[in-house]
């Protein structure tokens, strides 16, 4: 045999593999009875279905496995067809298929399947282009802060360097010349490390799903990137000085506006000094980066707001089965003579509401039926004892015998759509649509394939009761206090040979992958606070250092310490209040646009993810945040001796 990577086997282990026998039908589950073969793992393989189905891992015998017990065991066996447009043919393929081999034939169509991967790489994609911006937004900062100071060397002698000749072109070359060789040198170490990183890339689910890892150089991003590169930090660097150098000989600092001179008459003095300098970025020698410190605080909270806002949507929908669809805890399977000529028995469902925590359970019938020439899986839910149903995510719910609700791949399949009409059934019974549902999946169809109807209508258009073309279950749940995983294995145990299943709600791979996601909200939001953390102190210790004389002057006039501590203070909370204000609505909005990308795209019940809570735990945070980070520059502030300050002065 060879395993999947799933499978809790290596190469070299031995087992014992029984099949089902010839007599049996694996789809009724039991013990199997075929022969029992002793086997030997000779490899480790790389199996598509390990991503497409929830599985403990496949096994997968040697064509002489089967050569030589045929006749001893129940092989189960497809047909494989390839199409030339899957998108476009499926649909004809699943009408061909219901002429030709029988009618209702389920098809299993592999790439409406593979969403169950797409699903989850998708929404790493998203996550990863959503680091990308923020470390460009980073880069900028930083770098653009660092360029600022370089460029700042010049400008702080630009009056001296005009008065002796020098032209405003003159000026920006000087500044620019230097930075080629930065720029040179960033340019070559972003594609060299790229390539070296290339192995480590993709993270997380895709990075399992890679057929092909290792050192990769895709030049059409690499050289992208280079220029990128080269144009922000030359571009950058021009932009700075050429703005620099049209300064006239002794302009001072522009003036504040009639919003900052407001900001001074109403805040006490140390206050508003710090709250205006958050704004006013001044010039030359006690210029500041008063735009970065505040762009960075923005996207910082804009960013947290956004991620964590997505968070909550994952952490809704793990939590929350029926948001695709699964409104119960675990089927029951009654064995064959369970069922009666209309459904279960009534004894059968007695045993099962006896159970103790037992409080709401229905009756789930489910057919493949010809729909619009197509084998479509067809659900009717009986209610028992509360309100078990399958949940809708547009429109409604069928309520008359002629309705049908249906799966929103099968709509594509089938190109219906809501309040259009559908032939169900051998005698082609026509049924309006009236909703989009999400189904139970199984082997042969996923969550967002299948048709809904009500117990009527299935009685009329699916075989009776006891056909093979129909299967039965119970859907069940228990109180709040109930240990599900215990129920299940006590429920087995009593039901004995009456059911030939009884196990956990199967819950669709596309809901369960996305837990593999859910640690990239984690490490958006530790680069987040560290880009905010990171530009407000950079911030906070420029103004210290390039304002250390306006800083003395003021202690020299009488400021105390305290006073000196609340300057920088106010800064820094300024800077914090104007990204809670401009962050927080913006990241809501686009946290909630991004959710609902991810709900139809998977697809899910939609929920609004947005929750006041973030609210309230971001505004507090942040300003906390903000204070801390200005306790050390202002400490320092404090501590200035003005004598020392002031002595060139």
């Amino acid at each position: 045999m060879v395993v999947d990577e799933n499978a809790p086997l290596a190469v070299g282990d031995t087992f014992t593999f029984t099949p089902y026998g010839p007599d049996q039908n694996d789809l009724e589950g039991g013990t199997p009875n075929g022969p029992r073969l002793p086997m030997t793992v000779v490899g480790v393989i790389r199996f598509t279905s390990q991503f497409l189905f929830q599985s403990d891992g496949f096994v997968i015998p040697s064509p002489g496995v089967l050569a030589q017990h045929r006749d001893r065991m129940m092989p189960l066996e497809n047909a494989h067809v390839r199409l030339s447009d899957p998108a476009a043919d499926i649909a004809t393929l699943q009408r061909d298929v219901n002429d030709l081999v029988a009618p209702g034939t389920p098809v299993l169509d592999f790439g409406s399947v593979a969403r169950r991967v797409a699903t989850t790489t998708t929404v790493e994609q998203s996550a990863l282009l959503v680091l990308a911006g923020l470390v460009t937004l980073a880069g900028v900062v930083f770098v653009g802060q660092a360029l600022g100071r370089s460029v700042a060397v010049i400008d702080d002698s630009r009056d001296a360097l005009r008065a002796i000749g020098l032209t405003r072109a003159a000026l920006t070359g000087a500044a620019v010349l230097p930075h080629l060789v930065v720029a040179a040198t960033a340019a070559t170490a972003a594609v060299l490390g790229a390539v070296a990183l290339s192995p480590r890339f993709p993270i997380g689910f895709a990075g399992r799903v890679d057929p092909d890892p290792g050192i990769h150089a895709d030049w059409t991003v690499l050289f992208v990137g280079a220029v990128a590169t080269l144009v922000l930090v030359v571009g950058g660097t021009a932009t700075a000085a050429w703005a620099g150098a049209g300064i006239s000989p002794g302009a001072g600092r522009s003036a504040a506006g009639t919003g900052l001179r407001a900001l001074r008459r109403l805040l006490p003095l140390p206050l508003a000094i710090g709250a205006v300098g958050a704004f006013d970025a001044g010039r030359g020698r006690g210029g500041v980066p008063a735009r970065p410190a505040l762009v960075g605080a923005t996207a910082a909270v804009l960013g947290l707001a956004a991620t964590f806002t997505v968070a909550h949507g994952l952490d809704d929908a793990l939590a929350n089965p029926e948001r695709v669809g699964v409104t119960w805890q675990a089927t029951a399977s009654p064995a064959p003579d369970q069922l009666t000529p209309t459904g279960v028995g009534d004894p059968f469902l007695a045993r099962l509401l006896d159970q103790a925590g037992a409080e709401e359970a229905s009756v789930m019938r489910r057919s493949v039926l010809d729909v619009d020439g197509a084998g479509v899986p067809t659900f009717a839910v009986t209610p028992v004892v509360g309100g078990i149903d399958l949940v809708p995510v547009a429109g409604r719910a069928p309520a008359a015998p002629d309705e049908a609700a249906i799966g929103p791949a099968s709509a594509d399949q089938l190109g219906v759509g809501l309040g259009d009409v559908v032939s169900v059934g051998a005698d082609s019974q026509p049924l309006r649509v009236v909703g989009e549902a999400l189904f139970p999946p199984d082997v042969h169809a996923g969550f967002t394939e299948g048709l809904w109807v009500t117990p009527a209508t299935m009685a009329r258009v699916a075989p009776p009761a006891g056909d093979e073309g129909s299967t039965w279950s119970v859907a069940l749940r228990w109180d709040d206090d109930t240990d599900v995983e215990a129920a299940v294995a006590d429920l087995g145990a009593a039901l004995g040979d009456d059911a030939f299943d009884v196990s956990p709600a199967f819950l669709p791979p596309e809901l369960t992958n996305l837990g593999n996601v859910r640690t990239l909200p984690v490490v958006l939001a530790g680069f987040l606070i560290l880009l905010a953390v990171s530009t407000l102190a950079h911030g906070l210790a420029t103004l210290v250092r390039r304002r250390r004389q306006q800083f003395a002057v003021l202690a020299a006039l009488g400021f105390t310490r305290a006073m000196t501590r609340a300057v920088v203070g106010s800064h820094s909370t300024a800077v914090g209040l104007v990204g809670l204000a401009v962050g927080i609505p913006l990241g809501l909005s686009l946290g909630r646009l991004g959710w609902i990308g991810i709900a139809e795209e998977v697809p899910l019940q939609y929920v609004s993810p947005v929750t006041l809570a973030l609210v309230a735990v971001l505004i507090p945070a942040g300003l906390v945040v903000a204070n801390v980070v200005a306790a050390l520059p202002g400490w320092w502030a404090s501590r200035l001796n003005p004598a020392e300050a002031l002595r060139t002065e």
